[in-house]
């Protein structure tokens, strides 16, 4: 029985003559048709077409969600993080520039108390646009409770210096001289200044009572009266010392918590470094601040390492006494104290 393709034997359709052409080749002939070969499907680009099934989509998508949970938070916390440390610096450099020059010119122990200073002096140099007392640091955005750098104990903002920290203070200057009055800057910052119009030079000398040297202490809220209100986050504080050419400002940002166990000074380097390179000790003044601040970053007792050596014998290292805000100095090789670690 012979087989017909298209008019054609299959002997006919497999000859190579011209006229007829072959199965699948180009008729040269007006009655030929060649046989259609199925091809599969093809893009634009040539290549084949590929589809997932709704299955596959749906588990894709599932996994997406899972790794999103899990790093968006993360990705968050580091965006706020910078945000802080933004604000620190901006609050050093506004506030601590403003007492730098009062300084300079003389003017930074011209007030009477926190409020004249803010009113008088202070407003001269920093754009301020509402002030409040110390029963009213709410109207300047100020809240009324805050959260101390560990993030769940909460405490009162502070309107005495016992309220800072420093529960047996030493020296008499800073007990008895400071005072302190709330303001807003036209930046927003929410401002509660501490204020010693008494503030000394510092001497370098040993078992000094360092809580003298403080000229101003400012507890700052960079979005007012909004969350979180915790220390190390929205909040934070700026330290003024010297009342003269030797003026300084420090924004320490410590750690939430204290490196366990007391450690030779070198041991105690190691111990910040491990925390990651953006670690140290804090130096002096760093230390002095969070003393003067020590409820806020929860320490209130204790000998701390800095990171400064003492000017007349490299071997002897500062220490702050958080008791009382004195310093002292011991041989970093064989003395053993506690460590608290700040992030540059």
């Amino acid at each position: 029985m012979r087989r017909i393709f298209n008019g054609f034997t299959l002997a006919e359709a497999n000859n190579s003559s011209p006229r007829q052409g072959r199965l699948g080749g180009v008729s040269t002939c007006n009655s030929c048709k060649p046989i259609p070969i199925p091809t599969p499907s093809l893009n634009r680009e040539g290549s084949r077409k590929v589809a997932f099934t709704l299955a596959e989509v749906l588990i894709t998508l599932a996994i997406v969600g899972v790794v999103a949970a899990m790093t968006m938070p993360v990705l968050i916390n580091k965006v706020h993080d910078r945000e802080y440390d933004r604000a620190r610096e901006k609050a050093l450099n506004s506030i601590g520039e403003a007492g730098r020059l009062l300084a300079v010119q003389g003017d930074i122990g011209s007030g009477t108390n926190a409020e004249d200073f803010v009113k008088n002096y202070l407003s001269k140099k920093l754009k301020i646009v509402q002030m409040c007392d110390s029963d009213n640091l709410e109207k300047c955005g100020l809240s009324p409770t805050i959260k101390k750098l560990d993030g769940t104990t909460t405490m009162s903002m502070p309107t005495t210096i016992a309220g800072l920290g420093l529960p047996s203070i030493g020296n008499l200057a800073w007990k008895t001289s400071t005072t302190n009055y709330g303001f807003l800057t036209a930046n927003g910052y929410a401002v509660n200044l501490f204020y010693n119009p008494n503030c000394t030079t510092d001497t370098n000398s040993t078992n000094t009572l360092a809580s003298g040297y403080v000229c101003m202490n400012a507890i700052y809220d960079m979005n007012g009266l909004k969350n979180p209100n915790q220390v190390g986050k929205d909040i934070g504080f700026v330290t003024i010392l010297y009342p003269d050419e030797t003026n300084r400002a420090v924004a320490p940002n410590p750690t939430p918590t204290v490196t366990s166990g007391q450690k030779d000074w070198t041991k105690a380097q190691t111990a910040c470094t491990r925390l990651g390179k953006e670690y140290t000790l804090p130096d002096k003044d760093e230390a002095l601040s969070m003393a003067i601040n020590g409820n806020l970053i929860g320490i209130t007792s204790g000998l701390y390492w800095s990171s400064s050596a003492y000017s007349g014998n490299s071997s002897n290292i500062w220490l702050q006494y958080f008791n009382s805000g004195d310093r002292f100095r011991r041989n970093k090789a064989v003395s053993m104290f506690y460590v608290r670690c700040v992030r540059r």
